[in-house]
């Protein structure tokens, strides 16, 4: 296999880049759209469902502790600002929130949100999937129409 798709699954997969960094990393290196988008996809999901079943934990460790306690509190101050879309219009709103591809409005946004709001964790997972699958779509559609522009 080429590793250049294993690295489209890690960087979807990473918190901060997430697809919106891996699929043009997959484009810019000529690997077929297709198969980008759907290493991307994969790479993006698999982290959300353990997100969701072990967030709680792992949020109650991070405040224990005085190096991440700080860091701990201050992504939950910054999320908690973001609720309003979810709680306003449910698992519709967070799939869009995870759809809109800007910085901050992703899978692990996502999660984090569900588990503060405690919503189901199933129809949660479902919303964030769809909301991964739109933001593919769009981060696809954004990217191969920008090597069209800048190849002429």
């Amino acid at each position: 296999m080429d590793l250049r798709y294993i690295h489209v699954f890690l960087i979807a997969a990473a918190p901060l880049t997430e697809l919106r960094g891996a699929i043009p990393y997959g484009i810019f290196y000529n690997l077929p759209v297709e198969k980008v988008f759907l290493t991307a996809i994969a790479g993006n999901v698999v982290p959300v469902f353990p997100l969701l079943l072990f967030l709680d934990f792992l949020k109650e460790v991070a405040l224990k502790f005085r190096y991440t306690a700080g860091i701990t509190e201050k992504l939950l101050r910054r999320i908690e600002g973001k609720k309003d879309v979810v709680e306003n219009y449910g698992y519709a709103g967070l799939m869009v929130f995870v759809a809109i591809p800007f910085p901050v409005t992703g899978a692990y946004t996502g999660s984090i949100l569900a588990s503060m709001l405690g919503l189901n964790r199933g129809k949660a997972f479902l919303a964030i999937c769809g909301g991964i699958l739109i933001s593919g779509i769009v981060v696809t559609l954004v990217s191969t129409g920008a090597v069209r522009l800048f190849s002429v």
